[in-house]
């Protein structure tokens, strides 16, 4: 399905104004609500708005610190850790659960947007997303 995806749409697909590059074996989904990247039925990259609205700077890093402390509590030392993507503009705020895991934690929040990004699927789609939110313009 995603080739047929990429022969209809080209490589790129959009997301509130700004546009994704998607690798050759992912495609879009466009449902209602956000808007999903997939790479299969268990590998998926979802981008929505998030209820608490616009984030500022301070306000995503705060969510970002938040996340690492609530997840972090009572685990072993580096299980969580935050990652920074940056793409023309867009700083990508994330959390990421290292363990093999494919339900693994891998969340990102943009400062300025309501953005909340989410990886479904853990390790097994972890390089591509990056590169995914890496190609934002």
């Amino acid at each position: 399905m995603a080739l047929w995806w990429h022969v209809r749409h080209g490589n790129y697909a959009s997301f509130n104004g700004h546009s994704f590059r998607l690798p050759l074996l992912w495609r879009s989904t466009n449902p209602d609500r956000g808007e999903i990247f997939r790479l299969s039925h268990a590998v998926q990259l979802n981008i929505d708005h998030a209820v608490g609205g616009i984030r500022n700077e301070q306000q995503a890093e705060a969510f970002q610190r938040q996340i690492l402390a609530t997840y972090g509590r009572g685990v072993e030392e580096g299980r969580f850790s935050p990652e920074t993507i940056r793409a023309h503009g867009l700083s990508f705020l994330c959390v990421r659960e290292n363990s093999a895991q494919p339900w693994a934690l891998y969340l990102c929040v943009v400062p300025g947007t309501d953005w909340q990004i989410g990886l479904t699927g853990g390790q097994a789609g972890l390089d591509d997303a990056r590169r995914i939110l890496a190609s934002a313009r």
